[in-house]
Order: C-alpha cells, then structure tokens, then sequence
C-alpha cells in the first residue's frame, strides 16, 4: 500500500503543476483556515501558522537547522487559500503555502509547503474508503541542500489526532509527541534526501524478486511526513486500530516500498523495504531505515511476543536471498520506546529484523558510505508552482494490511525560482554547486556456498560466514 500511495503521489503531483493558478491573498487567508478544525468534518483542511498560544490544528513553527548547530525560522511568505469542492459535497482548501529560509550561504530561498489534515469523513476516492490523516509535504529543495546537511522541523498542534500510524520520507528522519493543553503537539524533524522511481510502472512488482539488479529512471530531493488517524468511526480508520491507545510505529526511509511490522516469530519483528539496487547513473543505492516503536503497542498488537520481555534488543540487515548485510546499526530502549536505526544496507528488497537479547548488542564497527551525489542532473527539484487545490493525496487500494500508506517523491519538472533579498528583490542565483569528491569506495565480492554477493564499501569485510573472494 505504502508502494502504492507514493506512485499515486507522483500523479497527483502532476496534477496539481499542470493545474496551477495564483494563490489568493494573505487578508482572505486569515479567516478562512483559523480555529480547531472539526473532527467529525468531511473536509480537507489546511495548517497553517498559529495565530495564537490557544489555537489548536495549526503551525507551531517551522525551523531549519544548520550543521554549525544553529537554527533559524522558516518565514512564510504566502498561505494558502480557497479550494474546491468535489462531487461528494467534500471540501478540499488549497494546501500550497509559500515560504521562504536562509540556506546555508546566507541566500534567501523559496519554498513550498502542503499541509493537511482531512476529518474522519473524508472519503478518498483513490481508496474507496474513509480516510482521516495529516500530511505535510516540501517541494522545492535542491541538491545543494543535502550536500549542506540541512535539516528541518515542524512542530504541529493538533486538537483531535490520535495516532495509528505516523512515517517520514527523510534521512535522519524522527517524530516527538508530547501532550499539551487542549491536545498534542507533534515535532517532525528530517533531512532531505535524493529518492528513487521507475517512469516504467512495471517495474516495482519486480523489486521483491532475488535476482533484481534494477536501475532507478530517476531521482528527486525528496522530504515529507504524515500520520495516519485511529477514526472514532468503526471502520474508519486505515488500519486496524484497536491498539491506538497504546502507541504506534513511526518509519522513516529511502525505500519505495516499506511497511508495518510484522512478528516473524515471538521474538523476532520483521519490517520490509525495497528499492532499486542502483540509482539512474549506475551508483550503488545505498539504504537507510529507522523506526520508533512503542512497547506497549507491540504487546498489544502481539500479546504473545517474547521480545518484549528482555532487557534489550539487536537489530539486523537480512537480504532478499536471507543473508546478512553488512550495516552501520544501532538500538536502544528508551521510555517505553524501542529505537532502531541502520544505514549504508544494500537494495532491492532487504529485511530489518528486531529481535530481544539478554545482552546489550556489540554491533560491528562499519563505517557509513558517504552519500553520492552526482554533479550531473539525475534529478529534478520539486516543483515551486502555484497549484490548484485538489484535496489530499490518498492511497490506493490494497489487499495488504501490512503496509504503511505514504507518498513518493515528485518527478514534475519546474525550475527552482532565484533567491530573493530582504527587499524582496531578485539576488544572484545560487550557482550549482559541483559536489566534493566523495569517500572512495572499494567493490569486493564476497562468498558461502554457491551465493555470491558483491559489495560497495570504505571498509573491505565480509558478513559472518562469508569469505573474500
């Protein structure tokens, strides 16, 4: 489903570029989106900024932090307003709001934002089903900014929110939740990131199979998150919801399709992602996954496991041909919270495996392959356009209950607007930065058996039981 949603995202994405139109006034605006937004509506409503200390279903803030430790206030420029009303009487505000930051050059730069959060009657029409959510997307970064370790956050109050599910599409992405008058307030937090896709459809059913060696069509800087609601509603959530009320999983990766957790064994939780084994220009892709989940979640949703009756917990790589993977890993129990992280793992279709121990895991000392960012154009930034509203992006019908609901990059062409100044007049734009060298790394083969496995490293070490060849 997760798969799924993210391609259905490109589509709408194009819809909304082809479609575009101005965006109204900041006066109109104001009175249109302020308030707690109801939660029994049918409506797609919009966040934006919070007016005051009260309000609730609303922008906190918005930050951009820098790799020298400081940060600064992501200014908007522009909110969204109007929208449309589709067949169903459902009314769907405009969710593109502009906004403008410092980058790490001093520059002013422009942005966009779609911000939604749908009420419980919502139906999706894409789904065919009742589909209550928050999403919040940015469009407009570039290369330059991963290259400069840019990261962002969004703090997000919410009246009414609870919970089933909540991912993030960004690399060092994590999720904060804390109670606060009124309701909770949300803080994601991410990098952007460069992600895969096929123009081809046909070739994400072929992701799974052992032998895939495919080749990304495309990347694209990429950052968004979401969180999927438990419904009051029977039946009106996405997802089984009777363990709401103890906790969720919160993801976040670079794979095209990833989903739920499921118990292999009592103590042994499985989670499942797949990419492209190689991004458009032939360079290994590189995979990074981490997730947030509430112990008490996995007891309710697994009352027989055994993990969560030891003191610790390892986390392992585990290829589609069932071998381990060689990995930078982490995992710590924290305040009910098992927190799990691995990065420079290897697609197409690997298995992150979180299983109990007794003992505190010694992982491997495995240092993490720099990112490759190439300097010629394999991607395109996301579209900077002035969309027409079209409702929240929503997922796509599937059997599986396992997966989790998430869009996908954008592949619509728009050039990134010049940066402008304080005075709101156009500077020099800032030239494409021609990427340093990255860390050299080494391709080894390694053997068991019959199985032969080729590496792409800084370090030359085989995984347990194999031998270099």
């Amino acid at each position: 489903m997760r798969l799924l949603t993210r391609v259905l995202f490109l589509i709408l994405t194009f819809m909304l570029v082809i479609l575009g139109r101005p965006i109204q006034t900041l006066a109109a605006a104001e009175s249109t989106h302020a308030g707690i937004h109801d939660q029994a509506s049918k409506n797609v409503y919009t966040l934006l900024p919070c007016n005051s200390a009260e309000e609730m279903d609303c922008i906190e803030n918005f930050f951009i932090k820098y790799k020298t430790g400081k940060q600064d206030l992501v200014k908007l420029s522009n909110p969204a307003n109007g929208g449309t009303m589709d067949s169903r009487g459902q009314y769907s505000e405009n969710p593109i709001s502009n906004w403008t930051f410092l980058d790490q050059n001093g520059l002013s730069r422009k942005i966009q934002t779609q911000a939604t959060l749908s009420g419980e009657n919502f139906f999706s029409t894409s789904l065919n089903r009742l589909y209550p959510a928050l999403w919040f997307y940015i469009y407009g970064l570039d290369r330059s900014d991963i290259e400069a370790g840019l990261k962002f956050q969004i703090d997000l109050r919410t009246s009414w929110l609870k919970p089933i599910n909540a991912a993030a599409y960004a690399q060092d992405g994590d999720l904060i939740e804390k109670p606060i008058p009124g309701g909770r307030l949300f803080s994601f937090s991410g990098r952007p990131f460069l992600s895969t896709g096929f123009t081809d459809p046909t070739k994400y059913s072929l992701l799974g199979s052992a032998s895939s060696q495919l080749k990304s069509d495309y990347e694209n800087v990429t950052l968004y998150f979401l969180i999927d609601h438990a419904s009051s509603i029977p039946g009106g959530s996405v997802y089984d919801s009777r363990c709401a009320n103890f906790g969720y999983t919160f993801e976040s990766d670079n794979g095209i399709a990833a989903g739920q957790p499921y118990m292999e064994n009592s103590n042994s939780l499985k989670f499942q992602t797949s990419a492209p084994h190689l991004l458009s220009t032939g360079v290994e892709n590189l995979g990074f996954f981490s997730a947030n989940i509430h112990k008490s979640y996995l007891d309710c949703m697994f009352p027989n496991n055994s993990l969560t009756k030891f003191p610790f917990i390892e986390i392992s790589v585990i290829d589609q041909n069932g071998q381990p993977e060689l990995a930078s890993l982490s995992s710590e129990i924290k305040e009910g919270i098992y927190r799990i992280r691995a990065t420079g793992f290897h697609f197409s279709s690997p298995n992150i495996v979180v299983s109990g121990t007794n003992t505190a895991p010694k992982y491997a000392s495995v240092q993490s392959p720099t990112p490759v960012i190439s300097p010629s154009p394999i991607g395109t930034p996301s579209p900077i356009g002035t969309p027409s509203p079209i409702g929240t992006p929503s997922p796509i019908a599937t059997p599986s209950p396992i997966a989790t609901p998430s869009p996908i990059a954008t592949p619509s062409s728009t050039a990134t607007p010049s940066p402008t100044g304080a005075n709101g007049v156009a500077s020099t734009p800032i030239p494409t930065k021609t990427p340093n060298a990255p860390a050299p790394l080494t391709q080894f083969k390694c053997v068991k058996g019959k199985v032969v496995k080729v590496f792409t490293s800084k370090v030359v070490k085989c995984p347990a039981g194999y031998q270099k060849r």
